[in-house]
This record gives structure tokens, C-alpha cells and sequence, in this order.
């Protein structure tokens, strides 16, 4: 008689508990595994909001070039995503775009090419993008009082630039060196 009491104590038979043991611990995995996917769709949701936003902000940028200086649709969007590939967000692409949009036109060059040359310049430099107008205006002059290309002052000043940066030249000397 103890032998099956042993066996079935609290009515629930040896078997049967094992399985109830079992199902818990395969709850409680089920449990955490949950709660883990929650966790990766919420990084999900915020990776997706962020990409959306800059995709509204690169439309906004290729329209903008579209209807305030006339670009074609090509030419605004390679622009667009020449100065998104290379941003260091410290300002926005539309305001960007519209700044080498300024300068392609008065300097009868590619906004595009402008743009990645300039950011280049920047990023070789250590300056930040929020001060490209700036540098933007500081190479239309040079290249209207030097007759010669923006591209080929940037050029010019990209071979210099580290020279030039452990020398403590800043981006204005650099270009007006060049």
C-alpha cells in the first residue's frame, strides 16, 4: 500500500507529474522566447520609423531642387544621395542640397560632384557640415577671382588636406592655398 501512495501522492501519478514539469519549463521558454521577439520588433518598429523619416526627408530635398531651382529629377536625387551617403548630420540634407544647388549654378558645375568634393574636403578636414555654406560661398569667390574650376581648387586642396590638418591650416587656408 505505501508503494502506490508513493506513487500517486496528492493523486497525481509519477508520469503525469513529470509531464506537468515539462510543460512548465516549456512555458516558461516559450515565455522568454516572446519576450525576446517583442524586444527585436520593437527595434524593429523604430528602425522602421527612422528609415521612413529619412526617406520623407530625401523626397522632400528632391523635391525641393525640383521646384526651386529646376532640377531634373536625376540630377536632384544623385545630389540627394551623394550628400546622404557622406552626412555627418550635424545639418539637414534638404538644407544641403540646396546650398550645392546654389553653387552648381553660379559655378557652372555639377551640384553632385561640388557636393562630394566639398564633403570629402570636410571629412579629410575634421569640419563639420554645418559650416558647408560657409565653405561653399569661400569657394565660389576663389573660383570667380582664380578663373579656374571649384573642382579643381577642391582637388587640389583634398591633396594638401592632411598636410595641411597636421599643420593646423583650417579648411578657408587650405582651399585658398590651393
Amino acid at each position: 500500500m505505501s508503494k502506490s501512495l508513493g506513487k500517486k501522492a496528492l493523486g497525481i501519478s509519477a508520469g503525469a507529474a513529470g509531464t506537468v514539469v515539462a510543460t512548465t519549463a516549456a512555458y516558461g521558454a516559450y515565455e522568454k522566447q516572446m519576450s525576446s521577439l517583442a524586444a527585436q520588433a520593437a527595434v524593429l518598429d523604430k528602425t522602421i520609423s527612422a528609415q521612413e523619416r529619412t526617406f520623407k526627408g530625401y523626397t522632400t530635398s528632391v523635391s525641393e531642387l525640383r521646384s526651386e531651382f529646376g532640377s531634373s529629377t536625376r540630377d536632384a536625387a544623385a545630389l540627394t544621395q551623394t550628400i546622404a551617403k557622406m552626412s555627418d548630420n550635424t545639418r539637414p540634407v534638404n538644407e544641403l542640397a540646396r546650398s550645392f544647388e546654389k553653387m552648381g549654378q553660379v559655378t557652372g558645375e555639377s551640384s553632385a560632384g561640388l557636393a562630394q568634393g566639398m564633403l570629402q574636403l570636410q571629412k579629410t578636414m575634421g569640419t563639420a557640415q554645418r559650416d558647408t555654406e560657409g565653405y561653399n560661398n569661400t569657394l565660389t569667390t576663389l573660383t570667380a577671382n582664380s578663373q579656374g574650376s571649384a573642382q579643381g581648387i577642391m582637388q587640389f586642396a583634398q591633396s594638401i588636406a592632411p598636410v595641411g590638418r597636421m599643420i593646423n591650416m583650417t579648411q578657408n587656408e587650405v582651399m585658398g592655398v590651393s
